[in-house]
């Protein structure tokens, strides 16, 4: 600033993520960084980079007409429930996981819980957790009951028979 070079370390900047597949960058404008904790309901309308820890369910809003993503990074702990479209895990994520597209589980990821997807599901990672491939349907799953798999109430509970 000023005019003045500047001699601090180089700007660290969290890089892009890239799922594979499908190859291409995503960009996040909401971020929980790795020294934040945050717990309760978060209602998504863009993409959500975790890196710190969250206590909740992390949902796509019902009226968002575009793919939202949710990245859990190497040192992101996510505990709840996360509904969006591509799910990409580098982090820990325990509970559900239901993506209306793709469900990454990278090899520094690990899932434990259940885990839906409606496209593809890759696993370099570490699971224990249910997966399956939710059936088509015209309705996404937004997090909501009656938008739920025939044997979940709720995304961590399995209907009694």
């Amino acid at each position: 600033m000023f005019g003045l070079q500047s001699k601090s370390a180089p700007n660290t900047a969290i890089a892009p993520v890239q799922p594979i597949p499908p190859k291409r960058k995503i960009s996040f404008k909401t971020m929980i960084d790795s020294t934040f904790s945050s717990e309760g309901r978060i209602v998504l309308t863009g993409n959500l980079r975790i890196d710190g820890s969250h206590q909740g369910n992390i949902l796509k809003a019902d009226d968002m007409q575009g793919e939202v993503v949710v990245y859990i990074g190497p040192s992101g702990v996510v505990t709840g429930e996360v509904s969006a479209d591509l799910i990409i895990i580098d982090g820990t994520l325990e509970g559900v996981a239901m993506a209306n597209s793709d469900l990454h589980i990278r090899s520094g990821g690990k899932l434990i819980g259940q885990g839906f997807y409606m496209q593809a599901c890759k696993v370099d990672g570490e699971v224990e957790a249910e997966l399956k491939k939710a059936p088509a349907s015209p309705n996404k799953y937004t997090g909501h009951a009656h938008d739920l798999p025939p044997n979940v109430t709720s995304f961590d509970k399995k209907r009694e028979s």
